[in-house]
This record gives C-alpha cells, structure tokens and sequence, in this order.
C-alpha cells in the first residue's frame, strides 16, 4: 500500500507545495515585519536625539518644548493652549 501512495505523488508537486508557504512567509516579513523594525528604529533615535528646548508635536497634536529629558522620561511644556504641563513614560521593555 506504501508504494502504491509513493508511486501516485509526482515529482514536482512536492517543490510547488512547499513554494507558497515561503512565498506567504516573505510577503510577511517583507509587509509587515521589516517596516515595524524601521519605525522602531526610527523612534528610538528620535527619543535619543532629544535634548531640553526642543520642539515637539504630542500625538494630540499641541506644540510643546522638552525642560528635562532623562533616559525613561521626557517632560514638556505646552507653547499655547494645550495642556499647560505633559509628562510622557516610555512602555517597559518586553
């Protein structure tokens, strides 16, 4: 019965079944994976570019200046009307 199932595979349908899942796999890493590690670099560098009197936009979009950066906090003053004072923490490391 073993040779019976061996004899009825083909050749080539071994290497085209194993072709598509590397193909999702690079699709993956290339879409998703590799432009998430770019941003995060990007981020970090930003996050250690930072020095007290530089401008800043929040997410919420106010303009603010950084009066003291240490290496887990960075602390702003708005410029107008936003919040008159924001404190951001980095998330911890997982």
């Amino acid at each position: 019965m073993l040779t019976t199932l061996l004899l009825q595979t083909q050749t080539g349908e071994g290497l085209t079944s194993l072709a598509f899942p590397v193909l999702i796999a690079l699709v993956v890493y290339f879409f998703m994976i590799r432009p998430q590690q770019r941003r995060s670099s990007e981020a970090k560098k930003f996050r250690e570019s930072l020095v007290k009197g530089a401008s800043v936009v929040t997410i919420g979009g106010c303009m603010a200046r950084c009066w003291r950066c240490t290496k887990n906090r960075l602390s702003s003053r708005s410029t107008k009307e936003c919040a008159s004072s924001l404190t951001a923490r980095p998330l911890p490391a997982k």
